[in-house]
């Protein structure tokens, strides 16, 4: 095998990598959203209007986000989760089965936050690993806005 041979291999395993993470991320998203949805549902207690909010506000953030990841992963050859088992065998983001109060939401809030940076982390990673700047980007921003919901929502539990 050639030099030149190796190197278009090494670039598609590459490539496989990042849209496998990317996979990941989108996953993990999808499972945060319906986390969140779910907890914009069921909070209950003296700071349900402000909860309600946010957790609605913040899902449909992440809506956004998802959309964009999975346009992106299609672009580059790769393909999302379709299904909600799919989802969550691929995930980072575990389910939450029972309801829990306003203070714990929150802390699970943090929680999966903290592990998605991690994702967005590794897949910003390898991106930039193959000098794709437009996938980047675009997990650039969502580190971001994920670097803004853990402030706001540490505020919160904060005396």
């Amino acid at each position: 095998m050639t030099t030149q041979e190796m190197t278009l291999v090494d670039a598609r395993e590459a490539k496989g990598e990042v849209n496998e993470q990317l996979g990941r991320v989108l996953a993990s998203s999808l499972a945060f959203i319906q986390k969140v949805r779910f907890f914009h549902w069921t909070v209950r207690g003296r700071d349900f209007f402000s909860l309600h909010e946010q957790f609605e506000t913040l899902y449909k953030q992440w809506d956004a986000h998802a959309d964009g990841l999975a346009e992106r992963l299609v672009r580059l050859g790769g393909r999302p989760a379709g299904t909600l088992v799919e989802v969550m065998e691929r995930s980072e983001v575990v389910e939450t089965s029972r309801e829990i109060g306003a203070d714990q939401m929150v802390g699970v809030v943090i929680d999966d936050l903290k592990l998605l940076a991690g994702g967005f982390g590794r897949a910003i990673d390898l991106a930039e690993e193959l000098g794709d700047r437009t996938t980047v980007n675009l997990l650039d921003a969502v580190a971001d806005d994920i670097q803004h919901s853990l402030y706001l929502f540490g505020s919160y539990l904060r005396d």
